[in-house]
């Protein structure tokens, strides 16, 4: 048997941050930017009108499950699922926007002077390292 790694490179664009120093929570809106090659989506655009990319519903390709593990949302996963873009080359790219909520240590003890720092930690849910190969970056 042959086993498929899947090279999955995920960023995360910080738009802003709100702390709720009562609750120690962090809110961050931002997008993800998700892609992987998929093979089985290769296609000559020459045999089809020129066609380079297409846009399909996510619940129609495998996607990796990413998830914020130390997520504080009731609905643990906090992105909105957009249309998948496939390119002819197999490049999918996913790139759902979201509202991340996030447990966090709040210490405003310099407060207004104090500096904060919140770790958000994704991960995928199902599969482990040997399987999607994860390879992160975060941009605020």
């Amino acid at each position: 048997v042959n086993k498929i790694v899947v090279a999955v490179n995920a960023n995360t664009h910080i738009l802003g941050r709100t702390y709720r120093p009562r609750y120690e929570l962090a809110e961050e809106p931002a997008r993800q930017l998700i892609t992987w090659v998929d093979y089985h989506f290769k296609w000559d655009p020459a045999e089809y009108g020129q066609v380079t990319k297409i846009n399909i519903d996510p619940k129609r390709v495998w996607k990796p499950d990413i998830l914020l593990y130390n997520s504080a949302d009731e609905k643990f996963d906090a992105t909105y699922p957009t249309n998948v873009v496939i390119d002819h080359t197999g490049l999918m790219t996913y790139v759902p926007p979201g509202m991340f909520r996030s447990t966090c240590k709040i210490d405003i003890t310099w407060f207004p002077f104090d500096t904060q720092v919140c770790k958000l930690k994704f991960g995928s849910w199902t599969y482990d390292g040997g399987t999607v190969d994860l390879r992160f970056q975060v941009q605020q």
